[in-house]
C-alpha cells in the first residue's frame, strides 16, 4: 500500500513532466553516445513508450500515430534485412503464422466493428515491430562490432532505467 501512495503523491505533486524530461534528456544523450545512428534511436524509442504513454494522456490518437509510425520506422529500417536474410524453416512457419494473426486482426475489426488504427497499432506493436526487429538483428548477429555496439547500448538503456527508478 505504500508504494501506491508514493506513486499518487508524486503523481499528483505534479512532478511527472519533470521526470520525462529527464528522460528525454537522458535519451538524447545516450543516442549522442552512439553518434546519432538509426538503429540506436529505434532501440531509444522503444525504451521512452511510457513517454508516449504520459503525451497520449490527453489524445490517444498521439498513441496510435506513434505505434503505427514506430512501425513504419521499423520498416523503414529492418525491411530489406528481412527479405534479404536467408530464412530457416521455422522461421518461415513464422511468417505464416505472423500473416495468418494479420488476417484474425482484420476479421476482428470487420466482425467488432473496431477502430481501424487501433486494431492497426496493436497489431502492428505486438507482432510487426519485432519480427522486423528479430530479422534485422539477425542479419547483423556475424558482425561483431554491431553486436558489442547493441550490447553497450541496452547496457546504457537498463542502467539509466536504473537511475530513473531512483529518481
Amino acid at each position: 500500500m505504500e508504494l501506491v501512495t508514493g506513486v499518487e503523491t508524486y503523481l499528483r505533486s505534479g512532478l511527472l513532466p519533470v521526470y520525462y524530461i529527464a528522460v528525454l534528456l537522458g535519451a538524447f544523450i545516450i543516442w549522442v553516445k552512439f553518434e546519432f545512428k538509426i538503429v540506436p534511436l529505434f532501440i531509444i524509442l522503444l525504451f521512452c513508450e511510457g513517454l508516449v504513454v504520459y503525451l497520449s494522456r490527453n489524445n490517444v490518437i498521439f498513441s496510435y500515430v506513434y505505434k503505427v509510425g514506430f512501425f513504419v520506422f521499423a520498416f523503414i529500417i529492418f525491411s530489406y534485412k528481412l527479405i534479404r536474410v536467408k530464412k530457416t524453416r521455422h522461421e518461415k512457419l513464422f511468417l505464416v503464422i505472423f500473416s495468418i494473426i494479420g488476417l484474425v486482426f482484420l476479421i476482428s475489426f470487420i466482425i467488432n466493428n473496431s477502430n481501424f488504427f487501433t486494431i492497426l497499432s496493436q497489431y502492428l506493436k505486438k507482432y510487426g515491430i519485432p519480427l522486423l526487429f528479430y530479422f534485422g538483428l539477425k542479419a547483423e548477429y556475424h558482425k561483431e562490432n554491431n553486436m558489442n555496439m547493441y550490447a553497450s547500448l541496452f547496457t546504457w538503456l537498463l542502467g539509466f532505467q536504473i537511475i530513473l527508478v531512483f529518481f
